[in-house]
């Protein structure tokens, strides 16, 4: 999942609190220098002592080169360098990046300040000036991946339209308490709508007047659908085979029998819908890769240790490789 539809799924505090659970193995190495302050080893800074053994910080960093976390780390940071090097620092979205640090220290600040500490540290956070410059950096490549969906728009929209047939669904439910064995009642209601519809009123009338079921108030609308709807097979199926203003038949499911209609399923008007675009993002989850890797070959970016550009590239090339599959 790319880091916009995670943003629109679990919101801004999530990924704070994901993305730098690992990286607070990279900041132990300054946060612990306060701890002992000035001492050293042949030369080294000591991050941690106990008992006659001694951590240097050299040590510390070839352990987390080495470490299962190693690669996500570099990545997180080199992440942080392509997108300030990549995308402008406007008031925009330094507000932005405000408000979401603001929004997130209120939720702490009523725990105290021990708790407050606690959080940012668990962050990887030294401060909560921090905070902002943290948000702003995924605000930026949120930017980037934007930007980079809509210059290959339908290179990337194609595809997702193909295979899983995005599209806007209404429908008229009669429940019944037995769909194998509708009641006289119920099969009377269902004739009932049956000649509504056939005596002129639109399916949004109809359903208003007659569905059982909490869309009705918004004329049966249950808005975006595609194959990864969690709908019962039934009216999923058939939602996807129906074609712009086409309604099915009647279709029986464990909660009765349902009209179903496609108000929109063309690729041009999908293509625009922010739906449509959003679980695009999700079809591709390894895109904010491509993004990243695409937006640091214009930037003049070295390497002072080959381990980490070997990390980075050995991380890229396992995510890339599955999204080629």
């Amino acid at each position: 999942m790319n880091i916009k539809s995670f943003i629109k799924k679990y919101g801004i505090l999530c990924i704070v609190a994901m993305i730098f659970t690992v990286a607070i193995i990279y900041f132990a190495v300054d946060s612990s220098k306060d701890v002992i302050r000035g001492k050293t080893v042949d030369g080294k800074d000591v991050v941690v002592s106990m008992d006659g053994y001694n951590l240097t910080a050299d040590d510390l960093y070839d352990k987390l080169l080495d470490s299962s976390y190693g690669s996500y780390v570099v990545y997180m940071h080199y992440v942080r360098l392509v997108a300030n090097a990549s995308v402008e620092t406007t008031d925009t979205l330094k507000a932005y990046a405000e408000s979401a640090a603001e929004s997130l220290l209120s939720q702490y600040e009523s725990y105290g300040e021990d708790a407050l500490n606690e959080a940012l540290r668990s962050a990887g956070l030294h401060s909560k000036d921090e905070l902002s410059d943290y948000y702003l950096t995924y605000y930026k490549l949120d930017k980037l991946v934007t930007s980079y969906e809509e210059e290959h728009k339908d290179d990337l929209f194609k595809p997702f339209f193909e295979e899983k047939k995005p599209r806007h669904v209404s429908h008229i439910l009669v429940k019944c308490e037995d769909s194998a064995n509708p009641t006289a009642e119920e099969k009377a209601k269902m004739a009932e709508v049956d000649a509504a519809l056939a005596g002129g009123k639109t399916f949004a009338e109809v359903a208003k007047d007659y569905s059982d079921d909490g869309s009705a108030s918004d004329g049966g609308n249950l808005g975006y659908v595609d194959a990864d709807t969690s709908f019962v097979t039934e009216f999923l199926e058939t939602s996807l085979k129906l074609k712009t203003n086409e309604m099915s038949e009647w279709v029986k499911t464990q909660y009765g029998y349902h009209l179903i209609l496609v108000t929109a399923s063309d690729y041009d008007t999908m293509k625009a819908d922010d739906d449509a675009i959003a679980a695009m993002g999700n079809y591709y989850p390894y895109l904010e890769l491509t993004v990243v890797k695409e937006a640091a070959e214009s930037l003049d970016i070295t390497f002072e240790d080959e381990r980490i550009e070997e990390l980075l590239n050995d991380f890229f090339a396992s995510y890339l490789g599955k999204e080629e599959e």
